[in-house]
């Protein structure tokens, strides 16, 4: 008895369907240049805007040269992504990377202070002695 399910198991007739409307928003690219970045980098609307508030906010608050150098940081972050395989930038990403690219990287391994010392030269001692930690 064969009922109305189509042949391919797990596969429903018209469930995928191309549709030609963005899903979210206006989804038209701009292709913004930053310094930093050779070319012209394929981003959203949402997101050149906000890069451009940002930029903009950076110049009245630190000045002119420190705007730049932040351009310049966040151009060199886009073309990091883009060349890494990233097709565009959208406002999510400018957003972490607008953010995040003033931080600065912490240090590999910080010297330890107080007990830190204590426990890293009783550590060192019982090493030499032969004694492996778990």
């Amino acid at each position: 008895m064969q009922g109305s399910r189509s042949q391919t198991p797990g596969f429903r007739e018209n469930h995928y369907r191309a549709t030609a409307r963005p899903i979210r928003g206006d989804a038209t690219m701009e292709h913004i240049t930053v310094a930093g970045n050779r070319g012209p980098a394929p981003m959203s609307a949402t997101a050149a805007r906000l890069l451009g508030e940002r930029l903009e906010e950076a110049r009245e608050r630190r000045g002119a040269a420190e705007a730049e150098a932040y351009e310049r940081r966040i151009g060199e972050r886009i073309a990091t992504l883009l060349e890494g395989g990233m097709p565009s930038i959208d406002m999510a990403t400018m957003r972490a990377v607008a953010d995040f690219v003033e931080t600065p990287p912490e240090p590999e391994d910080p010297e330890p202070t107080g007990l830190g010392k204590v426990f890293k030269g009783i550590n060192e001692r019982l090493e030499r002695r032969g004694y492996r930690g778990p």
